[in-house]
């Protein structure tokens, strides 16, 4: 008896490839081609400051300044924003803008930078390597601001045993160019506590400063201060009002990526007016002396940067002798230009003035601020 091959009729072979022949055209009907990525890389800038990523991102707003390696930028959908100047692949540029080179020569022009050379779509005949670049900013000549700042509020209410309201006002202006640097701050502190016997508000605090200091860039490091000038005033501590001027010459000791720190000294001479006196004394005094100080900035994380500033100063005796003041904060990136804002200042005078009583103020005051900060 021989075998026998099974052989499916040829029809079944042919009704098969059909279905299957069906299913495929049928997928391929129902598939259709992804939509291009709607990304618009404009050969020549329109609208934004474009600044594109080594990694690809682009980015569009209004650049603000490139300063300490980090470039900010103002983008309408996120705020503003810091880079890494290291991650940035090109930055083309709708407006003027002025850059600072490392031989402290200053360009202006609608900026276009990449990976290795700067130049201006308007002066094409002026090309630079990227690694002189020390600064961008706004030009005069384009409608952007080259002034910058913040506000900030803290509050502290106690109600109990006893009521008190303490309360901080806080303010800076900044204004930034490629050749200068300067700054308008003032720090305003206020306190208020309930009087036992008369149920009253007794105000227990009150003290304003007002600094205003103009750098001017001689180097990549070194910059001079001139001048420094601070208004002091806090009844409590027996000063009507100290007025201060110095000038000094800095250095830049550390400038990394995430890690800032400068010192500077110079002569000052103080001028201070008291509240009161001991019978037989002037009330006001004039001195020479010396200031020192420090500024460091440490960006733990992208959100969370660290904040350390010292300022001592000489006087004469009647003046206080030896002037310190110590600032140490966080500030906490919330939304958008919205920061929280934790900072402790220490100040001491080694010789407080006495007052027509003979009553010495305390040499130190500490200072504790929690509050919100705005930045525009």
């Amino acid at each position: 008896m021989s075998d026998k091959v099974f052989r499916p009729p040829v029809i079944f072979l042919t009704l098969a490839l059909l279905v299957s022949f069906a299913m495929v055209n049928n997928a391929l009907a129902q598939w259709q081609e992804p939509e291009e990525w709607p990304i618009n890389r404009p050969t020549m800038p329109i609208r934004f400051d474009w600044v594109l990523l080594e990694n690809g991102e682009l980015i569009g707003g209004d650049l603000i300044s490139m300063y300490r390696n980090t470039l900010k930028i103002d983008s309408d959908e996120f705020g503003v924003l810091e880079i890494d100047f290291d991650d940035i692949r090109q930055i083309r540029t709708n407006d003027i803008v002025s850059i600072r080179l490392d031989n402290n020569q200053i360009y202006e022009g609608q900026l276009l930078l990449d990976r290795t050379k700067i130049t201006f779509f308007n002066k094409p005949q002026l090309i630079f390597p990227r690694e002189q670049l020390l600064s961008i900013t706004p030009s005069k000549q384009s409608e952007d601001s080259i002034w910058s700042g913040n506000v900030s509020a803290g509050l502290n209410f106690k109600e109990g045993n006893s009521q008190r309201l303490d309360y901080t006002i806080q303010g800076s202006l900044l204004r930034l160019t490629p050749l200068d640097r300067l700054q308008v701050s003032y720090l305003g502190v206020f306190a208020r506590s309930e009087d036992i016997e008369t149920d009253q508000q007794v105000l227990t605090e009150e003290n304003h400063r007002v600094n205003f200091s103009y750098d001017w860039f001689y180097t990549r490091k070194i910059f001079f201060r001139m001048p420094d000038l601070e208004l002091f005033s806090d009844h409590f501590k027996n000063i009507d009002y100290q007025a201060t001027a110095a000038v000094a010459a800095g250095l830049i000791l550390i400038d990394e990526d995430d890690f800032f720190w400068r010192i500077y000294s110079g002569p000052n001479l103080q001028y201070t007016r008291f509240v009161e006196v001991e019978p037989g004394t002037s009330n006001r005094n004039t001195s020479w002396g010396i200031l020192a100080g420090t500024d460091i900035s440490y960006d733990y994380t992208k959100d969370l940067t660290l904040l350390f500033s010292y300022v001592g100063k000489t006087a004469s005796e009647e003046s206080g002798s030896l002037i310190h003041r110590i600032e140490a904060g966080i500030d906490v990136e919330l939304i958008d230009d919205l920061q929280l804002e934790v900072k402790s200042i220490l100040d001491y005078v080694a010789e407080p003035s006495p007052n027509e009583l003979g009553e010495v103020p305390k040499s130190t005051d500490i200072l504790l601020i929690l509050g919100l900060k705005y930045s525009f």
